[in-house]
């Protein structure tokens, strides 16, 4: 057996994999909430935040007798964070969230303009011809599903996002009944971590990000990358703070998002997401 391969099977060598969890995502499924008011408030796991994911193998290796819990939610590189999972510790257990397609895109929009964009709803997601900001096969929820299933060898808990806006504290059992750990007494189950903008401050926002169009920094130094970023984010959100002062009748109450548009996605995506309503009732041992 090579170096190598060695250095692969450490990790399940000095770990008991029953003890590892990844919580997965997906981004704008109620990520921010859990991993700051519920991650946070466990009681007997090692949460690790996401800036730590990346050095998962070291630090199970630093508390091989201690469950842990890292979190890395994304979407574009899902299938990579899944595969870099698979070959550390492809025993380990994953959570992941899921979101009916119009109402994630509906998140990813308002998203967007908080992030300094300026691309109008109508060409944000293209049905027909796929030209859109987004496309279509981002939205699919079933090759996320069986690609996880295909590399992972322990348990896997598929969780609804819409039961967390409905039934928040059976949504929050079934993460700590899945992790074995108990909430710390007085954890906020309830309330979001971050509440949504008006349809008011997302059209001021909207419209100055129209009119000052962000740009990367692109320095070779992280530290000004970084801080021309949080400059520009505390600007976003002081337009949106002022925005709650602007007389309603300077503003138009139009909604940004059309309504039929999201019917239609829900339609497009409708066998898709059946799929995934068959994961919700039990927690899957892929193997």
């Amino acid at each position: 057996m090579n170096k190598q391969t060695d250095a692969k099977n450490s990790i399940s060598d000095q770990v008991n994999p029953a003890m590892v969890f990844f919580h997965l995502g997906l981004e704008k499924t109620g990520s921010t909430f859990l991993q700051y008011s519920i991650f946070n408030n466990l009681k007997g796991i090692r949460y690790h935040r996401k800036s730590r994911f990346k050095y998962f193998p070291k630090l199970l290796s630093k508390y091989p007798t201690e469950k842990h819990l890292f979190t890395f939610e994304t979407d574009a590189e899902l299938f990579n964070t899944v595969d870099i999972v698979a070959e550390k510790i492809p025993e380990a257990n994953i959570i992941l969230i899921l979101r009916r397609q119009d109402s994630w895109l509906s998140s990813k929009y308002n998203y967007h303009i908080r992030k300094h964009g300026r691309t109008p709803f109508s060409k944000f997601l293209d049905l027909r011809n796929d030209d859109g900001f987004l496309k279509k096969e981002s939205f699919y929820l079933k090759p996320k599903i069986e690609y996880i299933e295909s590399k992972i060898k322990g348990k896997i808990l598929f969780l609804n996002y819409h039961e967390l806006k409905h039934d928040p504290e059976q949504y929050v059992q079934r993460i700590t009944s899945f992790l074995g750990a108990e909430l710390k007494p007085g954890t906020d189950v309830i309330n979001p971590r971050k509440k949504a903008w008006t349809l008011k401050q997302n059209r001021v926002v909207f419209a100055f990000n129209k009119f000052y169009q962000y740009e990367h920094l692109g320095s070779n130094t992280r530290f000004l990358n970084r801080t021309w970023y949080k400059y520009h984010e505390f600007q976003i959100h002081t337009i949106a703070f002022l925005a709650r002062f602007i007389p309603s009748s300077w503003v138009s109450n139009k909604p940004l998002i059309d309504k039929e548009f999201l019917e239609d996605v829900r339609t497009y995506y409708a066998e898709d997401w059946k799929f995934a309503e068959t994961k919700f009732d039990f927690v899957e041992d892929a193997h």
